[in-house]
């Protein structure tokens, strides 16, 4: 397929929801979870299957921030691919 195919077919992976979640990560430092979910207003199941999917077609990356003593926070941010594809 040639470049031009292959642009459009990874944009028509990407949901309304996902697009507008790219979007809030584009440009901006990684945000949480419930970054997202305040940002969005909807679920955090719908914001983590979201991310899922995002992930899983390369345009979000997930990485970790120790936070001390608690639980490891996890940090998503839109990737090189996804701000090349859609911005």
């Amino acid at each position: 397929a040639t470049p031009l195919v292959e642009h459009e077919m990874a944009r028509s992976l990407v949901t309304s929801a996902g697009m507008r979640t790219i979007r809030l990560l584009a440009g901006n430092p990684p945000r949480s979870v419930v970054d997202l979910v305040q940002a969005t207003g909807v679920t955090r199941t719908a914001v983590t299957e979201q991310l899922h999917e995002l992930i899983s077609a390369g345009f979000v990356e997930r990485t970790v921030e120790n936070v001390g003593l608690g639980r490891p926070r996890p940090l998503f941010s839109a990737t090189d691919s996804a701000l090349r594809l859609f911005f």
